[in-house]
């Protein structure tokens, strides 16, 4: 035979059970979607209680439910806008290819503002392997070399006092097998130290082979990899 006890602790079940969740989603508040499941539940536990009666068990259990619904839904939203914002950084390259094929362009991402001016506003041109001669070479004289050459246009608005670029070696496949960074707009650069004004177009060229692997069949593709703005 059930005493009043016992009766009282059957009824207080749903109660008791709304208490545990209700505190489990405030803990688990680091884990925002297991977290506002349970405070969820601790709610839906005490709508069950309340059928039965309201007791003081309960209503914690529903206070505490209310409170890791919102702390857990502020983490969740928190979370979700930090994925939004460096999700936006998986946007894809562009390739431009010349009619020979020898060569390519891509302009990849940095940040939003220098995303922008890569893509729209600044351009490798006439990209292309050939023959020449080093800094220090005396032609006629010296054995030419492979050199990688081209222009950069910028036809923005801004002025650039630093440019980066990357030039990746291919095999006869298309394959990257090899790369070398190039820094042809700076204020330490040794042939013009100026920065690259709006409209303006910078010759470039590199002697590349100390650098390039074996295997290279000559053909390149050039990066615009990073960009800083004169102040």
């Amino acid at each position: 035979m059930e005493t009043p006890n016992d009766l009282n602790k059957t009824s207080n079940v749903w109660g008791i059970t709304s208490l545990i969740l209700g505190i489990l989603g405030i803990i688990l508040f680091l884990a925002p979607y297991i977290g506002i499941f349970l405070a969820i539940m601790a709610i839906v536990f005490y709508s069950v209680q309340k059928k039965k009666g309201i007791n003081g068990i309960a209503t914690t259990g529903l206070i505490l439910g209310i409170i890791g619904v919102v702390l857990d839904g502020v983490i969740l939203l928190f979370l979700i806008g930090l994925l939004s914002i460096f999700g936006s950084g998986s946007k894809s390259n562009t390739i431009i290819k010349n009619k020979n094929d020898s060569t390519s362009v891509i302009t990849s991402k940095t940040d939003d503002d220098k995303e922008t001016y890569l893509k729209n506003y600044l351009k490798i041109e006439d990209l292309k392997v050939g023959k020449g001669y080093g800094r220090y070479d005396m032609p006629g004289y010296s054995t030419e070399k492979s050199v990688v050459s081209g222009k950069i246009r910028n036809t923005g608005k801004k002025v650039l006092s630093r440019v980066e670029i990357t030039i990746y070696f291919l095999d006869s496949e298309g394959k990257r097998i090899g790369e070398k960074s190039y820094i042809p707009i700076s204020h330490f650069s040794v042939d013009d130290d100026s920065p690259l004004k709006p409209n303006y177009v910078r010759d470039w060229g590199y002697v590349v082979d100390e650098n390039a692997p074996s295997g290279w069949s000559k053909k390149v593709e050039a990066v615009i990899n990073d960009l800083s703005f004169s102040e």
